[in-house]
């Protein structure tokens, strides 16, 4: 009887030590790499997590490993296996514990945004109609379709453009447009554009002859595109009435600062009267012009008795300041 019960027990217990030993056992899990067929990354590098699905304990760790530099915006790079598994070696962990399936190469290609010309086109009208000093209502902007559609990665898009520091808003004009993705510059490009804007002027309303002061009725105010208009074209009747006509103007010229000057009010070999300021006091005295001022001209007179020549600035009064 003895016997029987020992061959009993000697089969039963090495299952009962099995089953407690799964029982017991923490469940581990496999890490595992599984590469895909195709995969669609944002760049501009390609990562094991953009073109395998990881499992297990270093999932986060093998994710951020780098395989190779994305492809440019919407076009494609091959990864093989071969050098998905190069790369996880180099890490140093432990390969028996990795389990690596799917593909043997993926297609990583880098997810892209095409800038249509027609957004271009609007985005730098935009720009120039926020920048001009003239009245919308009045002006033409003319923005011709660039030649390309511009294609750059996915993302937060921003346009930043340009103008040359001496393009005053008006004519034919080139400006340079920087295109950010999440904040960093990926392209630039240049655009052209034409500004034409209309506004009053005053134009001579009859022949105004050389040497003769303007007046109110000499002028009007007339609408032209100021990109047609001569340098200096004046705008304001106030700055106009006095002035005299440094040639002949005929009717529907232009008045500028280049066809008229102030009149003058010292004239040369004329006696005129000069304050010599020093600190708070001002002597008073005459000298004889050596040529001829206008208002805010500095000219050359003469002493009377010692012959000194000195300067000083014609004011609209005729008086000849001297500091």
């Amino acid at each position: 009887m003895m016997k029987t019960i020992s061959r009993i027990r000697m089969g039963v217990l090495p299952g009962v030590v099995l089953m407690a030993g799964l029982i017991l056992a923490p469940t581990v899990q496999a890490d595992r790499v599984v590469l895909m067929d195709e995969a669609y990354v944002k760049g501009p590098k390609v990562t094991i997590g953009d073109v395998a699905q990881l499992e297990g304990e270093f999932a986060k760790t093998l994710a951020h490993i780098e395989l190779s530099s994305a492809a440019i915006p919407g076009s494609s790079k091959s990864i093989n296996a071969s050098l998905v598994l190069a790369r996880v070696r180099s890490t140093g962990l432990d390969m028996d514990g990795i389990e690596f399936g799917g593909a043997s190469h993926t297609r990583a290609t880098t997810l892209s945004e095409e800038i249509g010309k027609n957004h271009l086109a609007t985005s730098l009208r935009e720009f120039i109609v926020a920048r001009m000093p003239w009245d919308a209502l009045n002006t033409e902007v003319d923005v011709p379709l660039p030649n390309q559609i511009i294609t750059v990665p996915e993302g937060d898009l921003d346009i930043q453009w340009y103008a040359s520091p001496q393009y005053q808003f008006l004519g034919p004009g080139t400006f340079t447009g920087k295109i950010l993705v999440d904040g960093e510059e990926k392209r630039t490009l240049t655009m052209r554009a034409h500004v034409t804007a209309y506004g009053e002027v005053l134009v001579a309303r009859g022949d105004i002859a050389r040497g003769r002061p303007i007046s109110a009725n000499d002028i009007e105010v007339q609408q032209h595109a100021l990109n047609n208009m001569p340098t200096g074209v004046l705008t304001e009747a106030v700055d106009v009435i006095g002035l005299v006509a440094k040639k002949t103007i005929f009717p529907g010229q232009a008045i500028t600062t280049r066809n008229t000057q102030q009149r003058l009010v010292v004239s040369r070999n004329q006696l005129i009267p000069i304050e010599v300021r020093v600190g708070n006091l001002i002597v008073k005295d005459r000298a004889k012009a050596m040529m001829d001022g206008r208002t805010g001209d500095t000219i050359m007179v003469q002493n009377q008795n010692s012959k000194a020549q000195f300067q000083g600035i014609v004011r609209k009064d005729g008086v000849l300041v001297v500091q």
